[in-house]
């Protein structure tokens, strides 16, 4: 077992012995060694991993693993559908045009398809 220092809300260090400290501005917190010394810190009042924790608008705040995951599933989803635009007006011209589309009809429905399957892991977060 390990104990960490903090004092005023600060991370002071960590020791492999329970100390006895007298001062009210000193707090010792049990730990069990899963956090790596050099990321430690105290937000509100834990001890966190920095990892867990993002700096957004001149304040540290938890990072939310899944929101950020989902707005790289957003993100992804999105390029591809700019991506493939082009390939379904493509298509849609050409048989406006009655001339021989680059797709088969089964390719330009699996394409739609995907399409539409990346449309539906898109999820918009108003905050």
């Amino acid at each position: 077992m390990y104990y960490v220092l903090v004092e005023n809300n600060e991370f002071r260090g960590v020791l492999d012995y329970k100390p006895n400290i007298g001062n009210d501005n000193v707090e010792v917190i049990e730990y069990d060694g899963i956090i790596p010394k050099e990321n430690m810190t105290v937000f509100e009042g834990e001890l966190v991993d920095k990892e867990s924790l993002t700096f957004i608008n001149g304040k540290f705040i938890k990072r939310d693993y899944e929101l950020e995951k989902q707005q790289e599933i957003n993100k992804e989803s999105r390029k591809y559908l700019n991506e493939t635009d082009w390939l379904v007006l493509r298509h849609q011209d050409q048989v406006s045009l009655g001339i021989e589309t680059s797709l088969t009809e089964e390719e330009y429905l699996e394409l739609l398809q995907k399409r539409q399957d990346a449309r539906t892991t898109v999820i918009d977060y108003k905050s």
